[in-house]
């Protein structure tokens, strides 16, 4: 069996080196990772966990549990972002250790078993909530993990997340830009921590426009159970209604399309609609969505890097990453109609 004093030997390295490199450390130079893990792949090295847990405490596996009160666990979302993670996972020799919760009873006692047993080193938690009780459990139990979202008032753990108030202030200045001054909103349940800054984008940018805030424009709390054509009804039934929409969630923007439709109402001709996540939801509508894009699969390499970052580096700070989305623009979008 090659082992990583014989990958040290073979590279010139020190042994110390070597396994920093092999881990993923920031310390390392990009060319020194990519000579060593060259070598190792030349000589055939594979970590060997079973030797490397029986020596310590280390399990070298990470735990995630798929919550499905946004994501089913059949999105497309789960399948990049689980790409993302397995990757590099992969690279830095840990495993990836899958459970799926129902609800939130389920969820948490996954928590509860990958923790107490041991069998995962560090867990990935998604959804954050704005009262999350995963989170309490997580610090009391002392459990290494970092959040794919953040919590409002909260920076004592770490967390990678998307920035969504940029990403909605993007959406409606580009709607402004094509003449709408009727944008409505339909929103996520309010429980989860990314409906607030989603909405706070909205908001932003009616401010910055001039244009006052309409509640009678706003529908919140909407979830994949919602029934959204009687809302839809009465939003589009105002004296002024909407003439764009920006549907915080894939597939809020799918819900509110077929609702309008049986309406009679156009998708762009009488009014345009953006989604936010451009999975392949929003990609395969017809019309296709223009949608707020969020990487899904960097957003899982980079919650994986930073939780195998904090594992291997002891002491390490809470780290706080917010990665930025983009627009893209598809055929669901037009300028304002003539009255």
């Amino acid at each position: 069996m090659v082992t990583l004093k014989d990958v040290a030997r073979q590279a010139g390295l020190s042994v110390t080196t070597v396994s920093r490199a092999l881990n993923a450390y920031d310390d390392v130079a990009a060319e020194t990772r990519a000579h060593v893990e060259r070598v190792a792949s030349e000589l055939g090295y594979h970590p060997n966990h079973i030797a490397r847990s029986l020596q310590g405490t280390r399990a070298y596996a990470v735990g995630l549990v798929i919550p499905q009160l946004v994501h089913r666990y059949v999105d497309s979302f789960w399948q990049e972002f689980i790409a993302g993670v397995t990757s590099t996972c992969g690279e830095a020799g840990f495993d990836l250790v899958l459970c799926t919760g129902k609800d939130l009873h389920a969820e948490q006692a996954h928590y509860q078993r990958l923790v107490r047993t041991r069998r995962v080193d560090g867990v990935i938690l998604c959804d954050a909530r704005v009262r999350d009780q995963r989170i309490s459990f997580l610090r009391q139990s002392h459990a290494p993990f970092v959040a794919f979202g953040r919590v409002l008032g909260h920076d004592d753990f770490s967390w990678v997340d998307v920035d969504g108030t940029t990403g909605v202030r993007t959406a409606v200045d580009y709607l402004l830009s094509l003449g709408h001054r009727r944008i409505g909103y339909l929103g996520t349940p309010t429980a989860f921590s990314f409906t607030h800054f989603r909405h706070e984008g909205y908001v932003d940018a009616l401010f910055a426009a001039g244009l006052d805030y309409d509640e009678r424009l706003i529908l919140e709390d909407l979830d994949v159970a919602s029934e959204l054509q009687a809302p839809i009804m009465e939003l589009m039934n105002l004296q002024e209604p909407p003439t764009a929409l920006i549907a915080c969630a894939d597939y809020l923007a799918a819900g509110a399309l077929r609702a309008v439709r049986s309406l009679g109402i156009r998708v762009p001709e009488d009014l345009s609609l953006v989604a936010f996540d451009d999975t392949l939801v929003s990609q395969h509508t017809e019309p296709p969505m223009t949608s707020i894009r969020q990487d899904n699969q960097l957003i899982g390499s980079r919650v994986a890097t930073v939780l195998i970052q904090q594992l291997l580096g002891d002491g390490l700070p809470p780290s706080h990453e917010l990665i930025q989305p983009s627009l893209v623009v598809r055929q669901s979008t037009a300028p304002l109609p003539a009255a």
